[in-house]
């Protein structure tokens, strides 16, 4: 279930909320891109200031999303394997440099739960704003194409990719815990050769970013202007993306270790309860089985606003608010447990539970006609 599939949960028009929650995800995906992949090219050509980077980078990832859904489609499986192969070379480059083992080397002991808790929510939040891209990029394929088969595609190379890089940063961290960033650190140790492939990944990484956040302008815009994609749609759509992006990418490249995780924190405080509620109506709710015609009507089904979600949603965010630890931000019961953000769980069980009542009490969402019904396969 993606963008349109939302209309499904929570009606016509509070899709749109979610539609910016989707653009602001990939703004921010794609400036973090954007400032990695210009520091990497810094790294490797010295003699460029990061922001020249910057916009030089920008250009081959803005022209990608130009072109368009086929060419991602045609460049992401080659990346797959020469980052494999990249991954691997680095590793075996690091224990080459025995030297570098020991140091700043803690022990595998957990440093504290609130840390931990940190750690697994950014971690959740990867894999969770994978969500809208699923949706995205499986809408066309064949329908008899396996279920789970794709399923496993996903979970399976999302998963195992994140824990591997997330494995490696940890370790380039305790090599060198006061490096100005983990590029300088990969350079010095695996060689400048790398930097030129993590770069190669981050622009086709910040082409889809643009690619999908142009969908999510395009699904506010049918809101109120029901017309057809055109081609000049689309080009607006992905320079406009990528022009808020490409801005923040120039405005906090100095800080963007912190402004990352804060971002990813933000995301994790309002994607969790969208996603259990979102989960729970396509399983256990409507069992898979939409009026997607409805999704484009707010007289339909659906209907302009679907309170049954809406407000347990609310509900939801309103009681992250109690238990969230970040930046400008700290809820009362924080302290009480020994400064763990648990918002994101809190907001899960909530919305989950909460949706699930609301249903029972209404009795709404679960009498679909099967004439009526299609099935959502993205």
């Amino acid at each position: 279930m993606g963008r349109a599939g939302s209309r499904g949960q929570f009606g016509f028009y509070f899709g749109v909320v979610l539609f910016l929650m989707g653009i602001l995800l990939d703004v921010g995906y794609m400036g973090g891109g954007l400032v990695v992949g210009a520091q990497s090219l810094q790294e490797a050509v010295p003699g460029l200031p990061v922001q020249a980077w910057i916009v030089i980078f920008a250009v081959p990832a803005v022209a990608l999303a130009v072109w368009g859904y086929n060419l991602i489609h045609a460049v992401q499986p080659y990346l797959v394997v020469i980052m494999t192969g990249v991954f691997f070379a680095m590793v075996g480059l690091i224990i080459a440099s025995g030297d570098h083992l020991a140091s700043g080397m803690g022990g595998l002991h957990l440093a504290s739960l609130p840390i931990f808790l940190v750690v697994t929510g950014l971690f959740f939040m990867n894999q969770l704003s994978w969500a809208i891209y699923v949706s995205d990029y499986s809408r066309y394929l064949p329908r008899n194409t396996s279920a789970p088969k794709i399923f496993t595609a996903v979970a399976v190379g999302s998963t195992v990719s994140t824990v591997a890089y997330c494995a490696l940063g940890a370790w380039v961290a305790a090599i060198a815990p006061t490096a100005a960033s983990p590029v300088t650190v990969i350079a010095s140790v695996a060689g400048k050769w790398v930097l030129w492939f993590s770069a190669l990944s981050l622009f086709a990484g910040a082409g889809m970013n643009a690619y999908t956040g142009m969908l999510s302008w395009e699904a506010i815009r049918s809101t109120w202007q029901q017309v057809k994609l055109s081609r000049t749609a689309r080009v607006v759509g992905v320079l406009l993306i990528s022009a808020i992006a490409l801005v923040l990418a120039l405005l906090g490249w100095r800080s963007f270790v912190n402004s990352f995780s804060n971002f990813l924190d933000v995301l994790l405080f309002v994607f969790v309860p969208w996603s259990l509620i979102n989960l729970v109506d396509f399983y256990l709710v409507q069992h898979e089985r939409y009026d997607v015609a409805a999704f484009f009507n707010p007289r339909g089904e659906y209907g302009g606003f679907r309170w049954v979600a809406v407000i347990p949603y609310l509900v939801a965010v309103g009681a992250e608010l109690l238990f969230v630890d970040q930046t400008d931000l700290k809820g009362p019961l924080v302290n009480a447990l020994g400064g763990a953000d648990i918002s994101w769980i809190v907001g899960g069980v909530v919305a989950a539970v909460g949706y699930l009542i609301a249903v029972r009490i209404t009795g709404h969402g679960t009498q679909l006609r099967a004439e009526q019904s299609a099935e959502v396969t993205g």
